[in-house]
C-alpha cells in the first residue's frame, strides 16, 4: 500500500512497521527499521551510498552513488549480511523522505522479497 513504512517478507515471515531515515556523512542513506525487544528485538538497517533516486546494487562494495548495504539482526541468531540483490529508490529527499523497493538474497540464502519503504523520514 501507500502508507508510509516498511515492509518486506524475510523468507516467509512479513515483517513491517515504522522506520527512520538516516543521513551520514552528506553521503549515504540509511533506512533503519527495529522491532520488539530482550530476545525478540530485531532490525533492518538498509544503507544507499548516495542520496538521489535510482538502482543501487547490494554488492558490498560501498560505492558512492552505485551501491546498496541491507543487513539484518536478530538478538536470537545475530547479524545476517547480504549475498547480492537491489535496491531501487524512487524518490530520496532527505527532508521529506525516502521511498523505494527491494530485493535481497541474504548470505545464510534467506531470501527478502516484496521489500518496501514508503515516505521514511527523519
Amino acid at each position: 500500500n501507500g502508507d508510509p513504512g516498511f515492509c518486506m517478507d524475510y523468507g516467509t515471515v512479513n515483517k513491517s512497521g515504522p522506520a527512520k531515515l538516516f543521513v551520514y556523512n552528506g553521503s549515504r542513506t540509511r533506512v533503519y527499521w527495529e522491532n520488539g525487544s530482550g530476545s525478540a528485538f530485531e532490525q533492518i538497517e538498509l544503507d544507499i551510498e548516495g542520496l538521489v533516486a535510482g538502482t543501487y546494487n547490494v554488492d558490498g562494495l560501498a560505492i558512492p552513488g552505485s551501491s546498496a548495504n541491507v543487513q539484518y539482526y536478530s538478538a536470537a541468531n545475530g547479524v545476517v549480511n547480504p549475498a547480492y540483490g537491489t535496491v531501487i529508490v524512487s524518490s530520496l529527499d532527505t527532508i521529506n523522505g525516502v521511498t523505494g523497493t527491494f530485493t535481497v538474497t541474504m548470505q545464510d540464502s534467506t531470501k527478502i522479497t516484496n521489500g518496501k519503504f514508503t515516505t521514511i523520514i527523519k
